[in-house]
């Protein structure tokens, strides 16, 4: 192989790695900040894949609802009394959204947190004793069989290292840490957690931006050196 193609080779080798490393990062720290860019074409596209809730008057009157079309988009929003409810409604289309559309937009999308939280407590109260139903993000309700959490599988992971659960340390931030922080020696809530769980917990770090995993492992070393 002669000079100029092994200047090529090491050229297309460095931009090849180079090309990983930016991928990586961006996949890594980026992520969250694409997701919230209201130029993400996905994001774009992603509020017309599900069906958005009605706004339903105190009469029981639809007056704004999403119906399924064919295309790119699954669901296009209707109202179908326009012409009197407009002002109040507004309009949510793929450029903006106005009125109750707009002010109500994380209910009618139903982003908004308290959402999951109401459906927390009616599956709790469903289910009963049957099964476990509880919130592991602001976004996710995990429905698991009856003794099986982060408690048990603390509990479980004890006996097989042959150690007593007051020798565990636990870290979390949501209500489905709050089994292993019960039976664990020592608990970190993390700084991002609610107040409410953070009162579970024997010990609270910092939040998840502010590297509070790290400083409670520091801790936990710092707490447990020998002599």
């Amino acid at each position: 192989m002669n000079r100029a193609l092994r200047r090529i080779s090491l050229a297309s080798l460095v931009l090849f790695v180079l090309l990983l490393l930016n991928a990586n990062y961006v996949q890594a720290f980026e992520a969250n900040s694409m997701t919230g860019d209201p130029g993400n074409g996905r994001t774009f596209s992603q509020q017309f894949q599900y069906q958005r809730g009605a706004i339903v008057t105190s009469d029981n009157k639809t007056i704004a609802e999403s119906l399924p079309v064919k295309g790119i988009y699954k669901y296009q929003r209707y109202y179908p009394y326009r012409a009197v409810y407009a002002p109040v409604t507004g309009f949510n289309s793929i450029y903006s959204a106005t009125g109750i559309e707009l002010a109500e937009d994380r209910q009618l999308s139903g982003s908004d947190p308290a959402l999951l939280e109401r459906c927390e407590a009616a599956m709790q109260a469903a289910l009963g004793a049957q099964a476990t139903a509880i919130r592991s993000q602001s976004y996710y309700l995990d429905v698991t069989p009856p003794g099986c959490d982060k408690g048990t599988f603390v509990q479980a992971t004890a006996r097989r290292l042959g150690i007593e659960t007051g020798a565990v340390a636990t870290i979390g931030d949501m209500h489905n840490d709050v089994a292993m922080f019960k039976v664990s020696g020592v608990s970190f809530a993390m700084g991002n957690a609610s107040d409410e769980i953070k009162r579970q917990a024997t010990h609270v770090t910092a939040s998840n931006e502010e590297e509070g995993f790290a400083k409670a492992i520091e801790m936990i070393l710092r707490d447990n050196q020998p002599g």
